[in-house]
């Protein structure tokens, strides 16, 4: 096992979890345990960097797994409704792109959706996605490729524009990849990447395992492991707790070696498992808790864990209602649906939002208890 940020060799086991539950995420069907695999996460002690260890059987369950899966998650919006999120991003593209954008890449592109929305913006001639998962192409000016990327398809093309969104985490070979990406971008291009920030989740202890996710970024192993490829960052911005979004281009001259070290991920095991020990604590219950927020924590936390009271979710998020979380038999429900007066308390989950979250509740004249996970 090589570092991709700094090729060191030398690494520390943070993270370990024997036989973890592996399902999908939010589907419309209750769960069939996909798989059991032997977790971990290991730190490099050079530079910081945590990744997962890709064992043959993870690989191989995963390659099948990106294959066959329809999709993570529920149906995107509609085309015709910009959602916030896009409209977020491709602000965050107007302020930092002074240049004609003719055309544009996506790897991990799903139905193009969002491609679709940049060359609206930028008015480009060319969008091709790349997509591995099998989903259709809902819009008819974008080309939608169903490979996974390096592909022959793009061998040798130039693009003003290459878009990762949530797609770096999961790369075996990160170092590759990303050295493919600038042999695809033209001499004044720029790359759009979003990933998970993982400083916040190493830091307070939050349990973040995802069998899906190879490399664990934070703002210093990110900008680290891009310089070390020759790319400059244009514009970095954290999103709520849990996002970074970056622009970079190709160095068009020698930049000094970024060297920081990133030191938030010591002591994780101990703090993970302390975060492990409170949920099932808060969950020991002769009345159903009330677990608010059918998101990625919740699933990864549900999936660690053998509950053994009565876990009830609820959501605001219409499209996640009807759908199941690890191995819950009961699915996800609005918050209307739910009876507060039958739960011992409600949890809110999400590490988005909470303060909102709590007073919309509280809005409510919910008599049972509120709390924050992380100020349960």
């Amino acid at each position: 096992m090589k570092c991709p940020v700094c090729r060191g060799i030398r690494f520390e086991k943070i993270f370990h979890q024997k036989k973890l539950k592996i399902f999908s995420a939010l589907r419309n069907v209750p769960f069939i345990e996909k798989s059991r695999f032997d977790a971990s996460l290991y730190r490099c002690k050079k530079c910081g960097f945590v990744m997962q260890d890709l064992t043959p059987a993870l690989k191989r369950f995963l390659t099948n797994f990106y294959k066959k899966e329809a999709s993570f998650f529920t149906a995107p919006p509609a085309a015709s409704v910009p959602s916030a999120r896009t409209k977020f991003n491709i602000a965050f593209l107007n302020a930092h792109i002074h240049e004609p954008v003719r055309s544009v890449l996506e790897i991990g592109a799903y139905d193009g959706y969002f491609l679709d929305a940049v060359r609206k913006n930028f008015q480009a001639k060319e969008a091709i996605g790349i997509e591995i998962m099998q989903s259709k192409n809902r819009f008819p000016k974008i080309r939608l490729i169903h490979d996974s990327y390096p592909t022959s398809a793009v061998a040798g093309k130039k693009f003003d524009l290459i878009i990762i969104m949530n797609v770096l985490e999961h790369v075996f070979t990160p170092h590759d990849f990303m050295q493919n990406l600038g042999k695809n971008l033209t001499e004044n291009g720029k790359i759009l990447i979003e990933i998970p920030n993982e400083q916040w989740t190493f830091e307070s202890g939050m349990f973040s395992y995802q069998h899906q996710h190879i490399s664990y970024f934070t703002p210093i192993t990110v900008r680290r492991f891009l310089a070390s490829l020759g790319f400059t960052i244009d514009a970095l911005y954290r999103k709520d707790l849990d996002r970074i979004l970056i622009l970079c281009s190709k160095n068009k001259r020698l930049v000094p070696q970024y060297d920081f070290v990133d030191t938030s991920s010591r002591g994780y095991r101990s703090r993970s498992q302390a975060v492990l020990k409170k949920f099932k604590a808060l969950t020991i219950s002769g009345r159903p808790v009330g677990l608010y927020g059918a998101c990625t924590f919740t699933h990864n936390i549900l999936q660690a864990t053998d509950v053994s009271s009565d876990v009830v979710i609820f959501d605001g998020d219409k499209r996640k209602e009807g759908t199941y979380m690890s191995d819950i038999k009961r699915p996800v429900q609005s918050w209307q649906a739910i009876d507060p007066s039958r739960l011992k308390k409600v949890v809110i989950m999400p590490l988005a939002f909470t303060r909102e979250i709590y007073n919309f509740l509280n809005s409510k004249k919910i008599r049972t208890p509120i709390r924050k996970f992380f100020n349960a």
